[in-house]
């Protein structure tokens, strides 16, 4: 049963707006550009197929772990591991739980640079530039320069505005236009790329197996990693977000959702880069490239490509948007639980902060890339295995497992608690080790 405590923490007011706010979390820029470039890269199906594995038969138990951790307590992760280790006798590590805070806040600030880029883009977009500009040399004009600087700051600045309006009427309730709105407007989007002279090559790409390089390691671990990163795991966001869900929650069932949407905004992505690029000649292979390169030149070829052009960067926007949300929302309820602060002036701390951070990092490609590589490759993947040392080891899984069950209609079953103990933190400690190996996952 709920106290009174407990009710006075805002929750979402819906089970869709819930699960979109969810899925936006999950679903970012990777999906959009990473996981087509993988499929390009490794024959489509036989990337695809690790990935499923990993998907559902580990990220999401991982997921529905931080859910339930979260809904458990109604606190984020700083509060939370701190009343586990009061609990165990062990106050004193208590601060653990700002770790993946403090995390996310460099992630934020690295993300804030990016989505200046498709700012900039969508733009562009809109004033019908893509047609006569010259793509790589537009990319390098503003990226790594002063002049992207306020296209990062606007974007801080429209993810704090929805986070200070709250749970309901800030992140539910634009979460779900946005996603909504991305999920529609991707699905016309890929009816007309397969519509393309030559698409069809593109899909028979994407599901033709390519088994010289399935049992080749580095397709797994690849796989592995972004089955990992997909779904926002990292002990603060998903804590976060179960902390906000209502009572009758499913947690099973949100997280298997949460998945599935994720999967689906991906393959729809795939659906449209991939045939696009093969009708007109360009590699869906080349990652981040894809998007800012490759894309316009796609667009301006296309029939009615300025209608197209300003949809896509639009929905890469949502897509980014809705990440970075939950980003800023995890230290604002760090600084609001812990420390009795308003949430618009958490709001108004946390953006200076992250903006103090993003800004010198728009001066130089090189530093921007050494900053990202070591809070993405390091420090972000041993936030999600600290988080799942807490959850899993000290909490406990077994506790964990009743936690979830008590409104799960499909019951999860004993072997949950040793494999989470002795397979999930093992392997979230593996993909720090993997990504250093081979500099990013």
């Amino acid at each position: 049963m709920k106290t009174k405590k407990q009710h006075r923490r805002e929750l979402f007011s819906s089970h869709i707006g819930m699960l979109l706010a969810c899925v936006g979390s999950a679903m970012g820029l990777a999906n959009i550009w990473m996981f087509p470039a993988r499929l390009g890269e490794f024959g489509g199906i036989t990337f695809l197929i690790p990935y499923l594995i990993f998907l559902f038969g580990f990220s999401c138990f991982g997921l529905m772990g931080e859910y339930a951790f979260g809904k458990k307590f109604r606190k984020g992760p700083v509060q939370a591991f701190e009343q586990v280790f009061v609990e165990k006798n062990m106050p004193q590590f208590g601060v653990i739980g700002w770790f993946p805070v403090l995390s996310l806040i460099g992630v934020l600030a690295a993300y804030s640079v990016i989505m200046g880029w498709i700012l900039k883009y969508l733009v562009l977009a809109i004033t019908n530039s893509f047609v006569a500009m010259d793509a790589p040399a537009v990319f390098n004009s503003f990226a790594g320069t002063a002049a992207n600087i306020p296209w990062t700051l606007l974007t801080i600045l429209v993810t704090a505005i929805i986070v200070s309006l709250g749970i309901q009427k800030g992140i539910e309730r634009y979460s779900t236009i946005m996603m909504a709105t991305f999920y529609i407007v991707v699905f016309f989007i890929v009816i007309r790329a397969l519509t393309l002279p030559n698409a069809l090559q593109g899909v028979i790409h994407m599901f033709t197996p390519n088994w010289q390089v399935f049992f080749k390691m580095r397709v797994w671990i690849y796989a592995l990693g972004m089955a990992f990163f997909t779904l926002s795991l990292g002990g603060a966001a998903m804590v976060v977000y179960g902390s906000y869900m209502p009572e009758e929650t499913d947690v099973p069932k949100t997280a298997r959702q949460t998945a599935g949407l994720d999967l689906l905004a991906s393959v729809m992505c795939a659906l449209f880069t991939i045939p696009a690029a093969f009708s007109f000649g360009f590699d869906p292979g080349v990652g981040p490239g894809l998007l800012f390169i490759s894309i316009p030149n796609i667009v301006t070829r296309l029939p009615a490509g300025y209608i197209f052009g300003i949809l896509f960067f639009l929905c890469a926007l949502f897509a980014a948007l809705t990440s970075s949300i939950v980003m800023l929302e995890v230290p604002i309820e760090a600084l609001m639980s812990k420390f009795r602060i308003s949430r618009k002036n958490a709001a108004i701390l946390m953006s200076v902060l992250a903006a103090a951070i993003a800004v010198p990092l728009n001066f130089s490609m090189s530093v921007f890339g050494r900053f990202t590589d070591i809070v993405t490759i390091i420090i972000f993947p041993l936030a999600a295995v600290t988080g799942g040392f807490v959850i899993f080891w000290v909490y406990g899984a077994e506790k964990c497992r009743v936690d979830m069950n008590q409104t799960a209609k499909r019951e999860i079953k004993k072997w949950f608690s040793p494999y989470m103990k002795y397979v999930y933190v093992p392997v979230c400690l593996l993909v720090v080790i993997m990504g250093i190996l081979f500099g990013g996952l």
